[in-house]
């Protein structure tokens, strides 16, 4: 099985200048399966290049760097390299699968005719195989499935054991709407080999098109625990998962195609769109937050029985809202005339209630152990908060806060920052971590 390949096995099949269509047919299954396979062949296409790698003609050695190509995921590569190398076996056989692979079947079928025509394919069942299926699936995707049944049940006899050639006869017979025939032929593919990857996804596909959706993952999901990585499986679960909104599961699915294939379009589009999506997920999250946060804030403290006293002097200290007083000081409160222990009691009573508390100065948001370990405290806080690497989202917060130093922000609370407008959750946790860093946080209610 390629899934087995070493290192060593896929180099030396590589450097082989006779080995077969069928083991260098594995090379690519071997690149997927493992990061060391893949930089072993990248390395054997830069030697090529260098001219530290030769065959005995220039013919052989192109074949052999588009071979390359191909299981490096290079396909626009080693079709240009294929065109280069004259017509022969091996060239003619993996441009048709570079065709059939990018999409190009009709060019396929005219490169795989070429070399279902050799004699030599006859003599080898593994390349006979190969070569046959191909070209069967060539035909069925550039809408000749009824010739992809004609060539497969000419050579049924020889193949009727083999797994693929099962799933080539479902294949044509989906496309021709011969569904229960197509569903037989992929479990008789099953049968012969259990949870045979392509057979196994086509039944998880139509699954999956028909709305039953807990079957297609099951068997999705069943073959992402085959190895190497099945590609279109994983995108597939992945996409599904997008949908049940299960975005780690969805990045899962989409990286482990990256892992595989580096180069991947498709799955680096669908991880770029869930990445996109889990932070939508989370900002819709923390925008519910933030209401409720604000939506307290911005309670008016007439609402509240506070005393002519109490009520005359927040009104010349400008706080008109919880989230006005929240802001401010006992020191500040304090400095406003007539003000005595009555009334700093009830304001203090009031925010209780709410599970709030008056702001603190800078020093005092400080603690003690913070203090003793500092050799300059003043320093740090008098540190300009350009000098901090923030999120652009989290500064322009802060700029509108009219913060300009760390005891600026030390000395608010999570209450008091969330209370301000065009401050969520999201820049609150940003400013957290940053203060623990340098061995502060913010006030503590």
């Amino acid at each position: 099985m390629t899934e087995f390949l070493t290192t060593e096995n896929i180099i030396e099949i590589f450097e082989k200048e006779k080995s077969s269509l069928h083991s260098l047919y594995g090379l690519k299954a071997a690149v997927h399966a493992a990061l060391d396979n893949r930089k072993a062949i990248e390395t054997l296409i830069k030697d090529i290049d260098k001219n530290q790698l030769k065959f005995s003609s220039e013919n052989i050695t192109a074949t052999r760097k588009g071979i390359g190509l191909w299981a490096t995921d290079n396909i626009k590569g080693a079709i240009e390299t294929f065109e280069k190398a004259h017509s022969s076996k091996e060239s003619s056989f993996f441009a048709g699968i570079c065709r059939l692979e990018s999409g190009e079947p009709e060019k396929a079928l005219h490169l795989l005719n070429k070399v279902y025509e050799m004699d030599s394919i006859s003599q080898d069942e593994n390349e006979y195989l190969l070569v046959v299926s191909a070209l069967a699936e060539s035909h069925t995707t550039s809408g000749k499935p009824d010739k992809a049944l004609e060539l497969l049940k000419k050579h049924q006899s020889k193949l009727n054991k083999s797994a693929e050639f099962h799933y080539q006869l479902g294949l044509a017979y989906d496309m021709q709407n011969y569904h229960p025939e197509a569903e037989t032929e992929y479990k008789t593919s099953l049968k012969i080999e259990v949870d045979y990857p392509k057979a196994l996804f086509r039944i998880a596909y139509k699954h999956d098109l028909y709305g039953n959706e807990e079957e297609a993952m099951r068997l999705y999901e069943t073959l992402t625990n085959i190895k190497p990585p099945y590609v279109n499986a994983f995108l597939n679960l992945g996409t599904i998962y997008d949908d049940l909104q299960e975005y780690d599961k969805a990045e899962y699915c989409f990286k482990t195609v990256l892992d595989s294939i580096p180069g991947h379009k498709k799955a680096a589009l669908f991880l770029k769109d869930v990445i996109a999506s889990k932070n939508m997920f989370y900002d819709e999250d923390a925008k519910k937050k933030d209401e409720q946060v604000k939506k307290l804030m911005s309670i008016t403290l007439t609402d509240f029985p506070l005393s002519a006293r109490s009520k005359n002097c927040l009104s010349k200290l400008e706080v008109f809202t919880l989230g006005d007083l929240v802001r401010k000081t006992e020191d500040e409160i304090r400095s406003c005339k007539n003000v005595g222990e009555t009334s700093i009691k009830e304001i203090k009573e009031l925010l209780m209630q709410k599970g709030l508390a008056l702001a603190e100065s800078a020093e005092a948001a400080m603690s003690m152990e913070h203090a003793a370990g500092l050799a300059s405290p003043q320093e740090l806080l008098s540190k300009s908060i350009d000098e901090i690497d923030w999120s652009p989202r989290c500064k322009k917060a802060i700029k509108k806060l009219k913060m300009t130093t760390i005891a600026d922000i030390v000395s608010k609370s999570e209450q008091e920052l969330l209370g301000c407008q065009n401050f969520g959750i999201v820049s609150l946790d940003e400013v957290k971590l940053k203060l623990t860093k340098v061995g502060l946080s913010l006030r503590k209610q």
